[in-house]
């Protein structure tokens, strides 16, 4: 769970975690809902994977949003290139083949 969430954070894609934390909630829901059956264990994982899709929810800020997906110039950020280590490369244009 924790780098599924992860890859919807770096994404930026809000939607598909709110999906699956509705999900997760409806199983939650409906494992605490059966009798006679020990669902405990059950119980347990769905809360803790409820738990870190809150973190990645929390995580996706709009502030933080803003600044990782606005476009270059206005990102602080990405201007000081980090966490970008493509930005240091020169880019080589191909061999003119003929």
């Amino acid at each position: 769970m924790p780098y599924r969430v992860d890859g919807y954070v770096r994404l930026g894609d809000r939607e598909a975690l709110q999906t699956l934390r509705a999900h997760r909630a409806a199983m939650l829901d409906s494992a605490k809902a059966i009798p006679g059956m020990d669902t405990s264990r059950t119980i347990a994982t769905l809360a803790e994977d409820i738990e870190i899709i809150d973190a990645g929810l929390a995580r996706l800020s709009p502030q933080r949003e803003q600044q990782e997906f606005a476009p270059a110039g206005l990102n602080p950020i990405r201007e000081a290139g980090v966490g970008y280590a493509s930005q240091s490369r020169t880019a080589v244009a191909p061999p003119n083949h003929r």
